[in-house]
């Protein structure tokens, strides 16, 4: 009867401390997800607002030819938020996250220690009153562009439609 009720114990105490061990692996990737997703839209914000000639009644948020997140000279970086969406409008993608730091000379360097998680950077125009995708802004509407980050987590990275972990939402307007 004790070697029973010792067993039942130690059972139990198996359970519980796996699943303590699996919560805390959760929390570590959202935890890890929310900082990827805090330092990106912090370097999204960084960049002008809005493009330096004022034009805002463009129907694409694109970069400008020849210019990349990884640039080189103030004509090849990337330079307002507009930039963060690809030259086909999809957005930017990276999977693994890739560092910016111009004084260690390791810019665009995979973070290898982020492996399995995946940044994407979405920017568009909204209607500054229901926050919806305006059809075709002019420069005379009052548009704010709405910027959003999301993190996926996917160990096999596979990157399934239910591995997002983590999502920024900040919207700027035009002063």
């Amino acid at each position: 009867m004790t070697m029973a009720i010792i067993t039942i114990f130690l059972f139990g105490s198996t359970y519980i401390f796996s699943v303590g061990l699996n919560a805390t692996g959760k929390n570590k990737i959202k935890f890890t997800a929310r900082n990827l997703a805090k330092d990106m839209m912090e370097e999204v914000l960084s960049k002008e607002h809005w493009k330096k000639d004022g034009a805002c009644g463009v129907t694409t948020l694109v970069a400008e030819s020849g210019e990349s997140r990884f640039g080189t000279t103030a004509d090849t970086v990337y330079d307002d938020v507009d930039d963060y969406n690809t030259t086909s409008g999809t957005g930017y993608s990276e999977a693994p996250p890739r560092k910016i730091d111009v004084m260690a000379h390791v810019t665009g360097a995979a973070m290898n220690e982020y492996i399995g998680f995946k940044r994407e950077v979405k920017v568009e125009y909204v209607n500054p009153n229901t926050f919806s995708t305006p059809v075709l802004p002019s420069p005379e509407d009052k548009i704010c562009k709405k910027i959003t980050v999301n993190i996926y987590y996917d160990p096999q990275l596979a990157f399934p439609a239910t591995s997002l972990v983590y999502s920024i939402i900040q919207v700027v307007t035009k002063t």
